[in-house]
C-alpha cells in the first residue's frame, strides 16, 4: 500500500466485530482500513462561543 499524506496508527475497542454493509453484517478483518472521526471533547456551541468570557470570569473571582 503506498500513503501521500500523513497516517496513524491507532488501537480501539470495538462493540462487536462486524459492520452493516448493503444490508449485510459483514466481518472486520486484520488490515482493513477506515476512515474515522476522533472525538476529542465535546462542548456546546454556547460554550464555544462564551468561553473566553467564562475563562476571565474565572480568573477574576
Amino acid at each position: 500500500m503506498t500513503v501521500r499524506e500523513p497516517v496513524y496508527r491507532i488501537d480501539v475497542e470495538l462493540e462487536r466485530q462486524t459492520v452493516a454493509a448493503g444490508g449485510q453484517e459483514v466481518p472486520l478483518r486484520p488490515g482493513m482500513l477506515v476512515n474515522a472521526d476522533i472525538l476529542l471533547e465535546k462542548r456546546t456551541v454556547f460554550e464555544w462561543i462564551f468561553e473566553p468570557v467564562l475563562e476571565l470570569r474565572g480568573r477574576l473571582q
